[in-house]
């Protein structure tokens, strides 16, 4: 049996900085896979526990479930003062991110193929004219998911000439983590044309279907590879 521990643990707050949710990530030691586990925050008499059971975030949080963003104060400052901001695919880019260039970073709960228009109006506040770099993982998926959110938060009022796109140039690195693993930053990442992301998310989205995975209905409704 594959002996697991936990991991990162990566904490989703209010606007005022206040927890809300976290996730967990549980590390096998053997065949060194992790998946998530979920929590939710719940406050009484001026206490705060962590409930993980079934349903919990429905439960305890169900607001903060549908529109939560990672650095959530961090996010809607930069877009207060017009600052730039970094879209990441996870929450350890986000944190890669922000440890070593101080950017303002932010991904969304839940992960990246389900960023839905309640999390894209975040986006639109304080009639900001932040740019908004979205940071593409270098595989079908990451593209796959950086389309959604193009998608979205265009689809929010966002103006489309806000938006980047960006790609790590050598398909070794995957994400923002391994670029910065080998001491480059930006300058290693290679803007693309919306329509380059399109195309690969519809191969993507060609060959899921063609293997008969399923994608949820709520990706399907995005209209993502159409």
């Amino acid at each position: 049996m594959t002996m697991q521990r936990d991991g990162a643990v990566y904490h989703y707050t209010d606007v005022r900085g206040r927890p809300v949710l976290r996730k967990i990530r549980r590390e096998g030691w053997e065949e060194r896979r992790y998946k998530f586990r979920q929590q939710a925050a719940v406050y009484r008499d001026g206490y705060m526990a962590w409930k993980g059971s079934r349903g919990c975030l429905e439960r305890y949080q169900p607001d903060w479930s549908a529109k939560a963003m990672y650095n959530l104060p961090s996010l809607l400052s930069a877009l207060r003062v017009h600052a730039p901001v970094y879209f990441c695919e996870g929450e350890r880019d986000c944190d890669t991110g922000t440890a070593l260039w101080g950017w303002a970073t932010t991904t969304n709960w839940q992960g990246a193929a389900e960023f839905n228009p309640d999390q894209a109006e975040w986006f639109t506040r304080y009639g900001s004219r932040s740019r908004i770099k979205i940071l593409v993982d270098n595989d079908d998926a990451g593209h796959y998911a950086a389309n959604l959110r193009r998608r979205r938060l265009v689809g929010a009022g966002v103006d489309p000439k806000r938006i980047r796109l960006y790609r790590p140039i050598d398909p070794a690195h995957k994400d923002l983590t391994d670029v910065a693993g080998v001491g480059l930053g930006l300058s290693a990442y290679e803007r693309l044309r919306p329509s380059e992301v399109r195309e690969r998310a519809g191969t993507y989205r060609a060959s899921l279907r063609a293997s008969g995975e399923r994608i949820s209905w709520r990706e399907y409704q995005s209209g993502v590879a159409q």
